[in-house]
């Protein structure tokens, strides 16, 4: 699944029908009796917004400014760190801590995206990360026009927080948990999963995201399968002990 934007908060219902997720479960706490059971959950893939999401939306803080920055051939980056690109994007970090003298190119993950090649148009978007750990809300978005950069945006910017505190709780977390498993039919096939922890600033919520892949077969034609990412799971570490978001 292509995570959504940060807009926008996945609804999860807990399934109990999943064969094999019984037997699974109580493997785990055969196992792990001292451990709490991350539980699969199917997400609700619905894009219309809630009342969370707009309250949400409204705690941001985005402070938008028009700007020029010209000089720079743009091309997609998925995601990197942006100090390994500090040649490229000179630029752009230079005008960065002109507003953040502590700017730490280091910290940062760069995403380019040039959704009109064409019209030579797209984002750039810069995002904060926790001592390489934990993914943030922090964020600087630049938008290009015509091959030329004329708006950022600075997004929750003037938040901190302990880190070193959100450091021990993801770790402590990984010490007392243990993911719970989907148990495949015969016309699935896994293929990957991924693990994220982000920090919301101006929600001061930590959060794990379980992401599952997997492909379902429809026939004998291989070219006919399709990937479903609708099975995950997602808790808020520090509100409450591990409860998840359900």
């Amino acid at each position: 699944m292509k995570k959504k934007l940060l807009t926008i908060n996945l609804i999860f219902v807990i399934i109990f029908s999943i064969t094999g997720c019984k037997k699974i479960n109580e493997k785990l706490k055969e196992n792990n009796e001292e451990k709490i059971i991350l539980k699969l959950t199917h997400f609700d893939l619905k894009l219309e917004k809630t009342e969370e999401d707009i309250e949400y939306e409204k705690s941001m803080v985005i402070k938008n400014e028009s700007t020029n920055i010209s000089g720079i051939t743009f091309k997609n980056i998925d995601k990197g760190i942006l100090n390994d690109y500090d040649n490229k994007y000179k630029k752009v970090i230079e005008y960065i801590k002109g507003k953040y003298k502590n700017f730490d190119s280091t910290k940062w993950t760069i995403m380019v995206n040039m959704y009109s090649k064409e019209d030579k148009n797209g984002i750039i978007r810069l995002n904060y990360q926790i001592k390489d750990t934990i993914d943030t809300n922090k964020s600087i978005v630049f938008t290009i026009n015509n091959n030329v950069i004329n708006q950022v945006s600075f997004i929750n910017m003037d938040f901190e927080v302990d880190e070193d505190e959100l450091i021990k709780l993801v770790n402590d977390f990984k010490n007392n948990t243990i993911q719970e498993k989907k148990e495949f039919a015969p016309n699935e096939e896994f293929l990957k999963d991924d693990i994220t922890y982000s920090y919301r600033y101006n929600t001061d919520e930590l959060r794990y995201t379980y992401q599952l892949y997997f492909y379902m077969m429809y026939g004998d034609n291989i070219e006919s399968r399709v990937i479903n990412n609708e099975y995950g799971t997602e808790y808020i570490i520090n509100k409450n002990k591990y409860l998840s978001k359900t």
